[in-house]
């Protein structure tokens, strides 16, 4: 019986070095149980060694009543599960001995083991977009084996040599995602002396092994030929892509809403309790929003001289990163252009004395805030905001248009389908290059720039499993939030404070996820400081059904070179209707901020007006409530922390 030896791999290279021809004097050598090999993963330096340094032909192994088991077994066909059987090897009387190792020699042909696989590719496309691989095969036998494809991939070509190398070439352009998967079906029978994969082989029913190359193409170009996800990682997959692309979602609803891109849109009244667009909207600042489209070349944001009239205009990628600011902070409030740059789109003209800001995509969501006040103000304000303009490349400038409908918004998609829509928007917003770990985890359940679920040929099962992770985790994301809040707020008087890498999340995708949910289009805590009460000092839950205050000492008011002020949202983060039509307090001058007599200043949130004119009120709903406190332009002492929030106190 021929030695069973794996067929030798020359270290960390991927051609197959198939060893010499078997000879009858090798041939009783290693059917034990103790000699079977099984199939190794990957060939280590050390095994590769030991494989090189092999004796040609080893001495016959014992015959025990293990060894004799292990052997029937390997002739049904069932080699594999011989290698580890339970029991000390007892040896057997030498008359039997002699006579198993002739059987052994003569059962030769029904002895002959699968070859096995385990099928790797190099990381990255090759030069011309292809997957090169190898299938890594080996035979216990040293036969020489041939390799065919008997499932051919659907979305490219694949071709594969006499030695195990393949090549796949995927349909789609060079930088695209895709996923596939081929079968090769890899035999040891032809040319080589008759033999069968024991009994179970000779009846058909063990045949030639067969091997499914699951290949994952990222934008980015890495590859993965992992095999599908089975329903726990599809689960676990599903949920971190919706955390991921929830963002996406958001401002692509927000964007089908609008009526067309590089058009601005001013809101030349106060956010009230009807309008729902988005979470936790100011009522200090009226906003102008527009999406604009660079992939035609730049376009140009036009304001008048501010004077001392706090503004800002926010550029975010689809991500909610903030990728720029243009206002009274950080450009100044003198009349200005500005040229908004694609840094991959085509060259424009720039016009003469126009600043140019660079931007890393090529839709970029736009949120402006312009201060205003009383009823007097606010007319001044608008007025002001009707010389913002746009320059698109080829059209005339355009002034904001004043007719939007902000009381509605259409749901976002829950479940396969939330998937598919961020794979979707991901096609003209593809993720960063720091992202590429995460969406080779991620295109795995089909979740990249232009895939579908579907095309990750996962099971009906992981295909549930991924509907159900994301449907849970879409319900979830508002409680989770709150609770990190609440964790946090537990360790600061009731008062959540802003994360710093809020507006600039880099790969911290849960707390993207959760400020989108929350509070959609957040400033950097650098333009505006947000901090949120859910808890009063003793940490009991906000509710209406109590009274509250928040005392300011005196000079212990927020510090703030624009404005602070404090606004009150019922549990969803949507404003409260009352008929005062009170929502907030504010230091902007505009009338509706008392002091006391000592310079310090009483805030009560309660159903009932105080009646005191010395303390400011702002009416709460019959449940529970939050508090969010806003400093513009804040100074070092909020950004560092010297300067604290103080508790609110229950009445």
């Amino acid at each position: 019986m021929n030695e069973r030896r794996p067929a030798r791999l020359r270290d960390t290279e991927t051609e197959i070095i198939r060893p010499a021809p078997r000879t009858a004097a090798v041939s009783v050598a290693d059917t034990s149980a103790e000699a079977q090999q099984t199939p190794p993963r990957a060939a280590s330096e050390s095994a590769v060694t030991a494989a090189l340094s092999s004796p040609a032909a080893a001495e016959p192994a014992p015959v025990t009543y293990k060894s004799i088991v292990a052997d029937v077994m390997t002739w049904i066909g069932l080699g594999r599960f011989a290698t580890n059987l339970p029991g000390p090897g007892l040896p057997v009387p030498r008359v039997l001995e002699s006579m198993w190792l002739l059987v052994r020699q003569s059962q030769y042909k029904w002895n002959n083991q699968r070859p096995a696989a385990d099928p790797t590719a190099s990381t990255e496309l090759n030069v011309d977009g292809a997957v090169v691989g190898n299938f890594n095969a080996v035979d216990y036998e040293g036969d020489a084996l041939t390799y065919s494809v008997t499932g051919a991939p659907t979305h490219g070509t694949v071709v594969v040599d006499d030695q195990g190398h393949f090549t796949y070439v995927p349909n789609a352009p060079a930088g695209s995602a895709v996923i596939d998967q081929f079968t090769v079906t890899i035999d040891d029978t032809v040319g080589n002396p008759p033999h069968h994969y024991g009994l179970l082989g000779l009846t058909g029913i063990l045949k030639a092994p067969t091997v499914t190359v699951h290949v994952a193409v990222t934008s980015a170009g890495d590859v993965s030929i992992a095999p599908p996800p089975r329903p726990l990682e599809a689960a676990l997959r599903a949920a971190q892509a919706y955390l991921y692309g929830y963002p996406l979602l958001e401002t692509e609803r927000l964007q089908a809403e609008a009526p067309a891109t590089n058009t601005l849109i001013a809101l030349t009244s106060y956010i009230d309790p009807d309008q729902h667009l988005v979470v936790a909207p100011n009522v200090d600042t009226l906003y102008t929003l527009a999406y604009l489209d660079l992939s035609e070349g730049p376009v140009v944001l036009s304001h008048p001289d501010m004077e001392d009239r706090y503004f800002v205009f926010q550029l975010m990628d689809p991500y909610t990163n903030v990728v720029g600011y243009i206002g009274s902070r950080t450009t100044g409030s003198e009349a200005a252009s500005y040229a908004i740059v694609w840094e991959d789109g085509p060259e424009g003209e720039i016009p003469p004395g126009a600043e140019v800001i660079v931007v890393p995509y090529s839709d970029i969501w736009l949120l402006g805030r312009t201060l205003a006040g009383d009823e007097a103000d606010q007319q001044e304000a608008v007025a002001l905001m009707r010389q913002y303009s746009l320059t698109a490349p080829g059209g005339p400038t355009t002034y904001p248009i004043e007719d939007f409908d902000t009381s509605t918004s259409e749901p976002l998609p829950t479940g396969v389908d939330a998937l598919d829509a961020i794979s979707a928007a991901m096609v003209s917003s593809p993720p960063p290059a720091s992202d590429a770990d995460k969406l080779a985890e991620l295109i795995r359940i089909g979740v990249g720039p232009g895939l579908e679920v579907s095309d990750a040929n996962l099971s009906p099962a992981a295909t549930w499993a991924a509907e159900a992770a994301v449907r849970t985790v879409s319900a979830l994301l508002d409680p989770l939030v709150s609770m990190a809040q609440y964790s946090m707020a537990v360790r600061n008087e009731g008062w959540a404070s802003p994360d710093p890498a809020i507006g600039d999340y880099g790969t911290d995708y849960l707390l993207r996820a959760g400020v989108a949910k929350i509070g959609l289009g957040a400033n950097t805590p650098e333009e505006a400081y947000y901090a949120t009460a859910f808890l009063d000092e003793s940490l009991r839950r906000l509710n209406g059904k109590n009274s509250y205050q928040l005392h300011f000492e005196p000079g212990q008011e927020p510090p703030a070179d624009a404005f602070w002020s404090i606004t009150v949202y019922d549990a969803d983060g949507f404003l409260v209707p009352n008929e005062q039509e009170i929502y907030a307090v504010s230091s902007t001058g505009s009338g509706n901020l008392v002091y006391q007599q000592d310079g310090s200043i009483d805030i009560v949130f309660s159903q009932e007006d105080p009646q005191d004119p010395n303390v400011n009120w702002i009416p709460v709903p019959d449940g529970a409530f939050r508090v969010y406190l806003r400093v513009y332009d804040p100074q070092d002492e909020v950004l560092d922390g010297s300067w604290v929030v103080p508790g609110i106190e229950r009445l």
